[in-house]
């Protein structure tokens, strides 16, 4: 297996997956809706990097093991996203747990089948591409599949309907996982389905870039499952210290090109005063880097100890109990 360019993308978009999936379940791993997240990142991750591995193998023995791995992953998928949206907190709904029963059953019926040659039979070389050869159950795999999807992005759906809240992150949730969904639906299950070959299975993992930048987005600015100020936080640092690392590599590369000599040569007196340069000026960077940050997740500046003082002035000066419990009720909903 040759690491290719088309592999090292898959690492980082399963890198990328990961680290959104374990954010959110290590942010509060009491929620439920938190821990099925995180199931659902791992059959999907598990899903990507077997497929890709699979068909990229030239040992057909280990492409087929793969490839029922992958199958086995993918199963679990349309379920764990049942579960994250059956958890999703909407208080006009009350959950019925009886509606997980049947699709959990056929999740894991179908989990144990994929690891069968009864899904996956065997493979074969094309050229330079590996094609599966399906048994007989691959079509019932396929429409379990498809099927599973479509009733847990149905449950959504009837749960967006009846939402007085939280619309806005219910429907980037069900446009991601639509929009992921059906191209990943499309190039590994309709198109082996019907024209008996898995060579566009590998386009399917990059159709959950959809579904990362769509979830990403209304997990950091739309609040969803509440984890805004975790992601605020580490990413301010983070791109902070990138900031001022790039800083450094710049200057100094800078500098050696200025002096015609090679950057390791720089004398050390300059990179200690740089580095001290940046250390003076990395606050006012963070500063920076965190109003920026501020205006995308809150839309304005937020500066909560201005609001503080503000309220605590405003409420020294109400003595009637209905301005005062009016004012209160205004400033914590704005």
């Amino acid at each position: 297996m040759v690491l290719s360019t088309r592999l090292l993308g898959v690492i980082v978009l399963s890198s990328a997956l990961a680290s959104l999936g374990l954010l959110v379940f290590f942010n509060n791993t009491r929620a439920q809706v938190n821990r099925f997240f995180g199931l659902s990142v791992i059959c999907i991750v598990g899903w990507i990097v077997s497929i890709t591995v699979a068909l990229s193998m030239e040992d057909l023995n280990k492409a087929v093991t793969f490839g029922r791995l992958a199958f086995a992953f993918a199963g679990g998928i349309p379920f764990t996203l049942l579960l994250v949206f059956h958890a999703f907190p909407v208080p006009q709904v009350i959950p019925d747990k009886r509606t997980l029963i049947i699709p959990g059953l056929l999740c894991a019926a179908f989990t144990v089948i994929s690891l069968t040659p009864l899904v996956v039979a065997g493979a074969q070389r094309t050229g330079q591409k590996t094609n599966f050869l399906y048994g007989p159950l691959h079509p019932f795999f396929s429409v379990y599949a498809a099927t599973s999807l479509g009733f847990a992005l149905y449950f959504l759906w009837r749960k967006l309907r009846v939402a007085s809240g939280r619309k806005l992150q219910l429907r980037y949730l069900l446009l991601g996982i639509l929009l992921g969904g059906a191209g990943a639906i499309t190039t590994n299950v309709v198109i082996p389905l019907v024209w008996k070959t898995s060579q566009y299975s590998v386009l399917g993992p990059y159709f959950t870039l959809l579904l990362v930048s769509f979830s990403a987005h209304a997990i950091i600015r739309h609040r969803l499952m509440d984890i805004r100020l975790v992601v605020r936080r580490g990413s301010v640092y983070l791109m902070a210290v990138a900031g001022a690392g790039a800083i450094f590599i710049a200057l100094i590369g800078s500098i050696a090109a200025i002096t015609a000599t090679r950057a390791q040569d720089v004398p050390i007196a300059f990179q200690v005063a740089i580095a001290l340069a940046l250390a003076l000026a990395f606050q006012p960077l963070k500063q920076r880097i965190q109003t920026g940050f501020d205006r995308y997740l809150y839309r304005e500046s937020y500066d909560y100890r201005t609001i503080i003082r503000e309220a605590s002035r405003t409420i020294a000066s109400l003595l009637d109990l209905k301005s005062l419990v009016d004012y209160l009720s205004d400033t914590v909903s704005d």
